[in-house]
């Protein structure tokens, strides 16, 4: 996917931007609460696995810190929260 319709990024084009290893984004996703494995975050970093939306917004929550790190021209555009769903809702995405 290359971003939303609204122009945001989408996280895999924002990861790549902060020059972090999945594994560096994942500790960050962890000290934000996440509870997703190492896996499923690099995954899901990659566009092959699509995380529950509240681990989602956890996730880009820690790469949009990482954005925050870079100097203002590097930055570019935070990657958009998802809308928190039932957990039914989740399972049909």
């Amino acid at each position: 996917m290359a971003g939303s319709a609204r122009g945001e990024p989408d996280l895999t084009s924002a990861y790549r931007r902060t020059g972090l290893t999945a594994r560096e984004v994942w500790f960050r996703h962890l000290a934000l609460g996440g509870n997703a494995d190492e896996v499923s975050v690099e995954a899901q970093l990659y566009g092959l696995l699509t995380l529950p939306s509240g681990e989602y917004n956890v996730l880009a929550q820690a790469v949009n810190e990482a954005l925050d790190d870079l100097p203002r021209s590097g930055h570019g555009p935070d990657v958009a929260y998802r809308r928190l769903m039932s957990d039914d809702e989740d399972r049909r995405r």
